[in-house]
């Protein structure tokens, strides 16, 4: 685990201190729990996060429209190289919620820029593949 000190100088650096939570909700609690640990400790061997606190919380059972449905989160608190980084983590982990704890304030070269919205891009064209295409829309 990384120590504050640690965790500070790397924001000096650069590095982005980032928090995120993810849910996971099924139909049996074993599931939920076994499939929310596998994420996270995928999610913890990405070479683009250095993990240095994560917290499950107890599965929980509710109620959604008249299903029962089992519920467990994790809170995870990380350091991430760069923005780019972080887009793509959260891109492809899919985090409930996310938000950058330090720095105050970010830079980002317009190459790096151009680089997200490029990836940004990509995905939504496989995404309208899937689903049929981009609708453009002439007024």
């Amino acid at each position: 685990m990384l120590s504050e000190k640690e965790i500070k100088k790397k924001i000096k650096k650069g590095y982005l201190r980032v928090w995120m939570t993810f849910e996971v909700m099924g139909t049996a609690e074993d599931i939920v729990k076994k499939a929310i640990e596998e994420h996270v400790e995928k999610f913890e061997k990405d070479n683009r996060t250095e993990v240095y606190k994560k917290e499950f919380s107890n599965v929980e059972k509710i109620q959604i429209e008249g299903k029962t449905l089992f519920s467990v989160i994790c809170e995870v608190e990380f350091l991430s190289k760069n923005f780019r980084d972080l887009i793509n983590l959260v891109l492809i982990y899919g985090p409930s919620a996310c938000e950058i704890l330090e720095p105050e304030r970010i830079e980002i070269e317009l190459n790096e820029a151009q680089d997200i919205l490029n990836t940004l891009g990509g995905i939504m064209h496989r995404l309208a593949e899937r689903i049929g295409g981009i609708v453009v829309k002439r007024e």
